[in-house]
C-alpha cells in the first residue's frame, strides 16, 4: 500500500517538477560569448538599432591581441557591457584601407564609435578585462 501511495504521488509530482525545469532553463541568460561581425554588417546595425559600435583592429600573428582574445573578451564583465555596444573585429592583415582610413598603427586597438559611425574614442594596446571595462565605460559617458 505504501508502494502505491508513493507511486501515484512521485506520478504526480514528476510533471510539475518537470516544468519547473523546463521553465528554469527557457529563462533568458546572459550571454556566454561576445558575438563579433564584419565591419559592413556592424557599421549597418549600428545605425539600425541606434547602438555604439566598438571595432577591435587585431592580427592574427600580434601576441597581445590573442591575448585580449583569451583573456579579456572571455570575461564575464566584458561581455555583459560588450551587449551595450555593437561588436565589429577588423583584421588589419585582410583589411588594409580600413586600417589605413582609422590610422591604425599599433594592435590591438579598440575605436568607439556611436551610432552613425563617428570615432568617439580609442584604447591602443592590450588592456586586461577590469581596464577595458573601464574603457567601456568611458567610451559609453562620452556617447551618451
Amino acid at each position: 500500500m505504501k508502494k502505491a501511495v508513493i507511486l501515484i504521488l512521485f506520478s504526480l509530482l514528476l510533471p510539475i517538477l518537470a516544468g519547473c525545469v523546463e521553465r528554469e532553463s527557457s529563462t533568458p541568460s546572459t550571454p556566454s560569448s561576445i558575438t563579433w561581425l564584419g565591419y559592413e554588417e556592424g557599421i549597418q546595425k549600428g545605425k539600425q538599432e541606434g547602438m555604439p559600435i566598438l571595432v577591435d583592429f587585431y592580427a592574427d600573428w600580434c601576441p597581445p591581441c590573442k591575448k585580449m582574445d583569451e583573456d579579456t573578451y572571455t570575461d564575464a564583465r566584458v561581455i555583459q557591457m560588450s551587449q551595450q555596444f555593437i561588436m565589429v573585429k577588423v583584421n588589419v592583415d585582410d583589411e588594409p584601407m580600413l586600417s589605413n582610413a582609422y590610422k591604425i598603427k599599433y594592435i590591438p586597438t579598440a575605436v568607439f564609435l556611436d551610432s552613425n559611425g563617428h570615432e568617439v574614442y580609442r584604447k591602443t594596446g592590450y588592456a586586461d578585462a577590469s581596464q577595458f571595462v573601464n574603457e567601456m565605460e568611458k567610451a559609453l559617458s562620452m556617447i551618451k
